[in-house]
């Protein structure tokens, strides 16, 4: 696996319009090289993430916090793919940013969303493209008995081992899921 770290150090950390940035980036890269990376926040217990808004905005990350940029491949596609894309964050994003009122407006309302979700009295739980955990809100965690840093990061089956979600996102069809546990 190849990795690189990087500082973040963005006064309002990776927030909404960042994150989109990021996940543009990864976009290109993806098309351009054929190469998936992943990020994760720097000593943590949890996997890395595949790059998508709901799991940039989950990490929360801040100022001050480092990021683990990998790619599961090892070889010159990937080690270009990583590298442009830690010069995209390092060069593009960390030193040219310059934080306006619509960023703080985005912000704003990201957090508020946050809230809504994770205190809903209903179970919400949202995986990425591989079915690793990327929000849960608190009625969820509840309904598992787990902490927040038992569960993101980790593959939806590892957790809740009757879960479809692996299935749905193969199938690429919506469906009613419901589970017991």
């Amino acid at each position: 696996m190849l990795k690189k770290n990087i500082l973040i150090d963005l006064s309002s950390g990776v927030h909404t319009r960042i994150a989109a940035m990021i996940v543009l980036k990864a976009s290109e890269i993806k098309s351009k090289y054929n190469v998936n990376l992943y990020l994760k926040k720097l000593n943590s217990n949890s996997e890395p993430f595949g790059i998508s808004m709901l799991a940039l905005l989950s990490l929360k990350i801040k100022q001050g916090d480092s990021i683990e940029l990998s790619s599961r491949e090892e070889n010159d596609r990937a080690q270009k793919a990583l590298n442009e894309m830690y010069d995209f964050i390092c060069e593009d994003l960390i030193s040219n940013n310059n934080m306006s009122q619509i960023d703080e407006l985005i912000e704003q309302n990201t957090i508020a969303n946050e809230q809504i979700i994770s205190n809903m009295p209903i179970g919400i739980l949202v995986v990425d493209t591989n079915s690793r955990i990327v929000t849960i809100n608190n009625y969820s965690l509840n309904l598992i008995k787990k902490s927040p840093s038992e569960v993101y990061g980790k593959y939806v089956k590892d957790i809740i081992p009757t879960s479809d979600l692996p299935l749905v996102i193969k199938e690429k069809n919506a469906k009613l899921v419901k589970f017991n546990i």
